[in-house]
């Protein structure tokens, strides 16, 4: 398979490289076009109105001074790559909830599904990987299962555009298909000598979706739409015209 491998982390981040070790072990055809510096919570940011730049550091590899979306754009456009699947992770750390709003790791995955190419957006959870040796023994053995079960959920992909993973810290108890989960960020702001700096407060455990499947150990696998249009909505206006 043809893959285009971007992150959030950044292409020295021990995710991506882990995944890309195993899908070419497993003949995938690579190419990592990846953020040379972190870029998590960008969302679907693109640099319109400042010059990115792309670097090749190693054969199949690029580090770009841009967003996760302008990986994918450029991986596209300007390299010239038609894959068969964008692959964005794997994320250290859980794209759950409103996450999705916010992960560059899924806007990645989003921007693949805009190009009409399946997409799918890989997160570790991280709760008790407090080592960086569990860190990356859980990670290795995401990447693991993600190669042995890539084929099966590149047929998902193609069916909805994008899906999102998440993995749990530990081996899976078991595969749960789910919603994004509503939650809401107790975000505030503290006086620095820099400015406000935001503190980041967890969101309260939802009632179902995939942060209570996620915390209770389960891989989570959400499908997801670019079209944002609320449909049940337009109808009812339609027929009010």
């Amino acid at each position: 398979m043809k893959i285009l491998l971007t992150n959030d982390d950044g292409i020295g981040g021990e995710g991506i490289q882990v995944l890309v070790s195993v899908l070419e072990k497993r003949g995938d055809e690579v190419l990592v076009v990846a953020p040379k510096e972190n870029n998590s919570a960008v969302s679907h940011k693109i640099n319109m109105h400042t010059p990115v730049r792309i670097e090749k550091i190693a054969a199949g590899r690029y580090a770009v001074s841009g967003t996760p979306t302008d990986c994918v754009i450029l991986g596209l456009c300007h390299l010239h790559f038609r894959p068969d699947l964008v692959l964005s992770g794997i994320n250290t750390g859980v794209n759950v909830g409103s996450d999705v709003l916010y992960s560059g790791t899924v806007a990645a995955a989003l921007e693949g599904a805009q190009n009409k190419i399946p997409s799918i957006a890989l997160s570790q959870y991280l709760h008790g990987l407090d080592t960086p040796e569990k860190l990356t023994r859980a990670l290795q053995n995401t990447a693991n299962l993600a190669a042995d079960r890539l084929d099966e959920w590149y047929e998902l992909a193609k069916e909805t555009g994008a899906v999102n993973i998440n993995f749990p810290p530990q081996k899976p108890l078991g595969v749960r298909f789910c919603k994004q989960a509503h939650t809401v960020y107790n975000t505030s702001y503290r006086e620095t000598d820099e400015g406000l700096r935001m503190e980041f407060h967890p969101p309260e455990p939802a009632g179902e979706g995939d942060i209570p499947l996620i915390k209770a150990g389960y891989l989570t696998i959400t499908p997801l739409k670019i079209d944002l249009t609320d449909y049940e909505t337009l109808e009812r206006w339609l027929k009010r015209a």
